[in-house]
């Protein structure tokens, strides 16, 4: 299983990390690991150089974890961008990929 967080402060993204193997298929066939890694690799490639906004991220075998430091509209259409497509492939997905959303900062609501 794929394992999405998405970690949310008044309603914008802040943070997230991807992690695991979704078993959809053997290894170099596998649609939904290469679906979701594009677009977290994607994701973070465009805010870097795109919204060229600061992040701290750390990337090692099978797990990518984005924190965003500073945002802009830019980075935060990329990030619900990948937000809805990431979705889309839970959606479709539900036994290989799934997302968690916590909220995280000084959010209370």
């Amino acid at each position: 299983m794929i394992n999405i967080v998405i970690c949310k402060e008044a309603d914008k993204i802040i943070s997230f990390s991807v992690s695991g193997h979704s078993m959809y298929d053997d290894y170099g066939q596998d649609i939904v690991c290469a679906g979701v890694s594009v677009l977290a690799q994607s994701g973070l490639i465009g805010l870097e150089h795109v919204a060229c906004v600061q992040v701290k991220s750390v990337t090692e075998d099978g797990l990518l974890t984005v924190e965003i430091l500073e945002t802009n509209e830019k980075a935060m259409a990329i990030l619900e961008t990948m937000e809805l497509s990431l979705k889309a492939i839970c959606d479709t997905y539900p036994d290989n990929a799934r997302i968690e959303y916590r909220r995280c900062g000084n959010d209370k609501n």
